[in-house]
């Protein structure tokens, strides 16, 4: 991602209008903070989401094995 130089404007003095390329260098800033964090939200969510179906799978997978023993031992137990 590219860096803007970003120039020192203070947006509340009244005496000096910022320039529009100071203004365009600050809002493209703003977009720029605003994507990074966007990204980072965006992959600390998608960890967890995948993380959460892993854990889950794994559950999933413990509950399915658990009900084929209870199954096949009563299948043992009715033939027996």
């Amino acid at each position: 991602m590219p860096k803007t130089k970003v120039p020192k404007v203070d947006l509340l003095d009244i005496n000096r209008e910022p320039t529009d390329e100071e203004l365009e260098a600050l809002m493209q800033d703003m977009v720029d903070v605003a994507n990074e964090k966007w990204r980072i939200a965006l992959t600390a969510y998608m960890d967890e989401l995948f993380a959460g179906i892993d854990e889950a799978a794994k559950a999933g997978v413990a509950k399915a094995r658990e009900m084929r023993r209870n199954s096949t031992s009563r299948q043992d137990s009715l033939e027996s």
